[in-house]
């Protein structure tokens, strides 16, 4: 199984002695960069406003997790590696809270000028033409897609911190606020947007503001159609577009796999929904080095397989997103419940899986970009294919009945024709 993980960004090294302090307040004058050295004559002492303490719980400026493989610009302090966030680690640097500017030393003495040499600006934002940090990206590492575009919005954006100042992410795009006199109506917004406290949102699917400004999904519920929704199997049918995310090729078994429960949902659901396909590689639907998926609730994403196929599927188990992540724990694997990390069920990696094996079907909302996606897996590939049969011939034709998130099934080949049957599956624990 794969884990997107993410690594600390640089901190500041400069400690200067006393002296060195006292030629740099002569040499900065008047344009004085360091707050520390203008409003505090003696170094050693603390600055008025300043915390001065190192970061206890490696919080506080975090921002969008950064591309497997590589270590994102570091603020001071930032999400942990397991929530999939950039910057220091727990316990390592300063907390510069504290700071007008946001930015600071590792003694806690603010710095103003984000032009001072190996100074990086707090996640989410970037060192403008005026040597101020504002909101926005200066590199990849800072948008949930992985792509910084030259205006510092991000590309296809989840949140409004991706954007630059003035602008807002709505429908996935940075766009012009709109305003206070605009609120409720499409003016200042595309058409089938609403200015909804400033921001035009999508009153179809914004969680929210679903169906009008301020109306907001309960938890474990997404918007659909206006409607808000139980996040359960048997609201599948509301959401109005399908893609099918291919697995590593479009000729392989989970890519096939997919396609067919992508088919069987768009001739069961009434109205039928759109069908469509992606790759991995596609930058309007994940992240495409770490899987993070960036649609938003008006599509579901149907992604078969596990993590070691589907790098969407590998993202969520990473981020304890999915309901239900697989492990593997020695000589067993198992399905851990992500909210208890009790385990649901294991089976020992040694034996003849293509007779036997346990599956997944999971209905997921991922609650930083709202999209949904249908998982559907197994341990192994007849698994995968029992799990498909399931929900194509088991599930679907008595959707309704479904009123849970997620189901683990097992598989006994009972003819000895490594195909599954009905007969040969046994619900074995369900939740959410």
């Amino acid at each position: 199984m794969s884990q997107t993980t993410s690594k600390s960004g640089s901190l500041l090294r400069s400690v200067e002695t006393a002296g060195t302090l006292s030629i740099a307040v002569l040499l900065l004058g008047p344009a004085c960069r360091f707050e520390s050295l203008c409003d505090n004559p003696n170094p050693s002492a603390p600055v008025a406003g300043s915390a001065g303490k190192p970061s206890t719980a490696g919080g506080g400026r975090g921002g969008s997790e950064p591309a497997a493989g590589t270590s994102g610009k570091g603020s001071k302090g930032g999400s942990s590696a397991a929530s999939g966030g950039t910057g220091g680690e727990a316990g390592a640097g300063p907390s510069c809270d504290a700071c007008p500017s946001g930015m600071c030393r590792d003694d806690g003495s603010c710095i103003i000028d984000c032009s001072v040499a190996d100074v990086v600006c707090p996640n989410g934002q970037y060192c403008s033409e005026d040597q101020t940090c504002a909101s926005g990206c200066d590199d990849a590492t800072r948008c949930a897609s992985g792509i910084c575009d030259e205006d510092h919005s991000c590309r296809t954006c989840i949140n409004d911190d991706e954007c630059r100042p003035g602008y807002r992410c709505s429908g996935g795009e940075c766009a012009v606020a709109c305003s206070a006199a605009q609120e409720g109506d499409s003016a200042g917004c595309r058409d089938d947007l609403t200015c909804c406290s400033l921001a035009c949102r999508d009153s179809q699917s914004d969680s929210q503001n679903c169906g009008a400004c301020g109306n907001s999904c309960g938890a474990g519920q997404f918007c659909a159609v206006g409607e808000c929704h139980d996040t359960t199997l048997e609201s599948l049918c509301s959401i109005p577009k399908l893609v099918v995310i291919l697995g590593t090729s479009a000729s392989d078994d989970d890519s096939v796999s997919g396609r067919a429960l992508g088919s069987a949902l768009a001739a069961t659901c009434t109205p039928a929904p759109t069908l469509e396909e992606a790759n991995q590689a596609d930058a309007a639907a994940l992240n495409v080095t770490t899987g993070r998926p960036l649609s938003d609730g008006t599509q579901l994403l149907i992604v078969v397989g596990g993590a070691s196929v589907q790098n969407a599927e590998g993202n969520l188990e990473a981020r304890r997103v999915s309901h239900v992540y697989a492990r593997a724990n020695g000589d067993y694997q198992e399905y851990r419940d992500s909210a208890t990390d009790d385990v649901v069920v294991s089976q020992a990696v040694a034996g003849d899986h293509d007779s036997q094996d346990l599956f997944v079907i999971q209905f997921v909302r991922d609650p930083d970009s709202g999209s949904l996606l249908l998982n559907a897996q197994g341990f192994w590939p007849s698994g995968t294919a029992a799990a498909t049969y399931q929900f194509v011939n088991g599930m679907l034709p008595q959707l309704s009945q479904y009123r849970k998130a997620w189901y683990v099934y097992q598989w006994t080949d009972a003819n000895a024709d490594q195909a599954p049957d009905s007969n040969e599956i046994a619900l074995v624990a369900s939740g959410g």
